[in-house]
């Protein structure tokens, strides 16, 4: 049996993928994205389980199935629809080289396993958001600290500053604050105060 679980990255397209057995299962994705056709695809529109007993006869995905089961091997599988709260959602697709290659029992625990991968889809992301913000911050507080120093000015003031050139320049506070840190200057900043 070959795993493999997608993110969705964008709308349309064929999620970015998290390979977990062999380079069939690769090629399997591949095709789909190639295709652009596939029980990957599906999933991701739907909101219920994507199951093939048999790929070699099921006209769901006609040329995806001729050449995954002919040329690939793959003969049946599962395709669950990863979700969270916030609707980032992902595809865990399983495969298998036997027709009927997953009964009931087998349904039912890939549906347990899609639900855990869910949840830790959803902590994944909620780790990235937070490492993003602390990022964000830093660089914040380190041009905050330039122009401090520079203008000799309070924090509250110098934030000011940042916030005053944002909105003016309209570009977002952490690209105004990357720029003075990277460059040492931005425009709209002026020069240093001379005592």
């Amino acid at each position: 049996m070959h795993r493999r679980q997608h993110r969705r990255r964008g709308s349309g397209r064929l999620p970015a993928h998290r390979r977990r057995h062999g380079p069939r299962a690769r090629r399997v994705d591949e095709l789909q994205q190639l295709l652009g056709e596939g029980p990957t695809l599906d999933a991701l529109r739907s909101d219920s389980l994507v199951h093939s007993y048999d790929l070699a006869l099921d006209g769901r995905w006609s040329r995806w199935s001729a050449e995954a089961s002919r040329d690939l091997g793959v003969r049946s599988l599962l395709g669950l629809r990863l979700r969270t709260q916030r609707d980032e959602v992902g595809v865990l697709t399983l495969y298998s080289a036997a027709v009927g290659g997953f009964g009931h029992e087998e349904r039912e625990s890939a549906q347990v396993l899609a639900t855990h991968g869910s949840v830790a889809l959803a902590a994944a992301h909620d780790v990235e958001r937070m490492l993003d913000a602390m990022t964000r911050r830093t660089r914040i507080g380190a041009a905050m600290g330039i122009v401090m120093e520079r203008f000799d000015l309070e924090e509250d003031v110098a934030f000011e500053v940042l916030r005053r050139l944002s909105q003016e320049q309209n570009r977002k506070l952490v690209d105004i604050a990357d720029e003075l840190v990277r460059e040492r200057e931005v425009e709209g900043l002026g020069p240093p105060r001379r005592d």
